[in-house]
């Protein structure tokens, strides 16, 4: 078992800690006039391109969201993860 294995089932992948991510904007997207709206997004939709994953030898791996740029110009009013 090579040490790049052994780290891989030593520590958990994306999928398995981050269940559902959630957004909230304060802005509505297009022809939306309530003011606002919420995004979800699970495991099997387009949420492992928000996430980069690093790599720490001491503390396991890091995972990173980076909302995408549309998202950031409607302001991001809150973020919710169900682990």
């Amino acid at each position: 078992m090579t040490e790049a294995e052994l780290f891989d089932l030593a520590t958990y992948r994306r999928a398995e800690i981050i269940e559902e991510v959630w957004f909230q904007f304060f802005k509505a997207r297009d022809d939306d006039d309530d003011g606002s709206f919420s995004l979800r997004a699970g495991n099997n939709s387009n949420m492992s391109d928000w996430f980069t994953e690093q790599r720490h030898r001491n503390f396991g791996k890091c995972f990173t969201l980076t909302p995408e740029p549309w998202m950031k110009q409607l302001g991001i009013h809150f973020v919710g993860l169900r682990l």
